[in-house]
């Protein structure tokens, strides 16, 4: 029934996540991005990457953590570690 009712209120991205686990498969291919079913960690070509709305999404996330200067920083230097980390790859 839930996943029926998907056909008039798309489900979000907890609920399409909790699918493809149980599957087994990646929430790409699920949603048709890729034909690959493998769910291990995959990159999506920038086309099928909405950067506006997901830094949007970012910011909001993080000015509704009301987080300290020292928290702030903290989380600035993880996501330099984290970016640095990738660029290594």
């Amino acid at each position: 029934n839930t996943i029926y009712g998907w056909k008039f209120k798309e489900p979000t991205v907890n609920h399409v996540e909790a699918v493809a686990n149980v599957l087994g498969v990646s929430v790409n291919y699920l949603l048709g991005n890729t034909d690959n079913p493998d769910n291990s960690v995959e990159t999506l070509p920038l086309a099928f990457v909405d950067l506006d709305t997901d830094l949007e999404a970012i910011v909001a996330l993080i000015e509704s953590a009301n987080l300290s200067k020292l928290q702030l920083q903290t989380l600035k230097e993880k996501i330099a570690e984290d970016i640095s980390t990738i660029q290594d790859k």
